[in-house]
């Protein structure tokens, strides 16, 4: 688990969060517009997947904790640097 309170977070950083979310977001609509769903409706079946308990909704659940980290800055840059160690980790 990553201690992303206990550093200080370049400027840097969150400016490549935003462009992030911005490039993220665009990729998301286009391809919800490619698929003729609403953002509502998407929207809707995240919390769906979030709040159900089915085996079904399990399925996307890490994907909607994922998406919903990435939007949150200090989520997004614990879960990336965790992914940092691990890929470290696989190298040695």
């Amino acid at each position: 688990e990553s201690k992303s309170d206990d550093v200080e977070h370049k400027h840097e950083y969150k400016e490549l969060h935003a462009e992030y979310l911005a490039l993220f977001e665009g990729r998301i609509q286009g391809f919800l517009d490619k698929e003729d769903v609403s953002s509502k409706d998407f929207y809707a079946a995240c919390e769906q997947a979030i709040e159900s308990s089915s085996p079904s909704a399990e399925t996307y659940k890490w994907f909607v904790d994922r998406l919903v980290a990435s939007m949150d800055y200090k989520l997004f840059y614990g879960l990336m640097l965790n992914e940092a160690r691990a890929q470290l980790r696989r190298r040695k």
